[in-house]
């Protein structure tokens, strides 16, 4: 059956051929978006690592090479001036790092381990990307020791402790 000529527009069919690629392109850019998603986490994750890194390098310049040891304190709490000169459980937060530094997502968590009175300049930092690959800045870790993501190992290889920074 033929249509008169005086009405124009498009058939059920055609509309429905429109949706249904509307759909699979619309879900391509979907999946696409995730992905970047997750390496714009694992983005800031690495920007994290290496920010606290410089502020670590910066307090063990003022500290004759000596990174924080930490017992009660975080990386991220603040830095306390009446103990600077003789404690290292200190935060960064206030001299070294303008703010704490937190993850992308409020879950995310970053290790830090320390060298201790044999290793007193030593220290890395470590996150867990979104693939779960250990990622990891300063002296070299074992990465199979932070299997568990979000959790310090008991003992870690050449370190004498290690705290979660938030």
């Amino acid at each position: 059956m033929s249509r008169p000529s005086s009405l124009k527009g498009f058939t059920l069919i055609e509309l429905l051929i429109v949706i249904v690629i509307i759909g699979i392109l619309s879900a391509g850019a979907v999946a696409l978006f995730n992905g970047a998603q997750a390496k714009a986490r694992n983005a800031k994750k690495q920007s994290d690592l290496k920010t606290m890194e410089t502020a670590l390098q910066l307090f063990a310049a003022d500290h004759d090479s000596d990174v924080p040891v930490l017992s009660t304190k975080k990386l991220n709490d603040a830095y306390d001036t009446t103990a600077a000169a003789t404690v290292l459980d200190q935060g960064l937060v206030g001299k070294y790092l303008q703010k704490a530094v937190d993850g992308p997502r409020a879950s995310d968590k970053y290790a830090y381990v320390w060298g201790g009175a044999s290793n007193p300049s030593n220290y890395a930092l470590v996150t867990w990307l979104e693939d779960g690959t250990v990622y990891s800045v300063g002296n070299a870790i074992t990465s199979t020791e932070f299997a568990t993501k979000d959790t310090c190992p008991a003992t870690v290889t050449g370190f004498a402790g290690c705290k979660l920074v938030q």
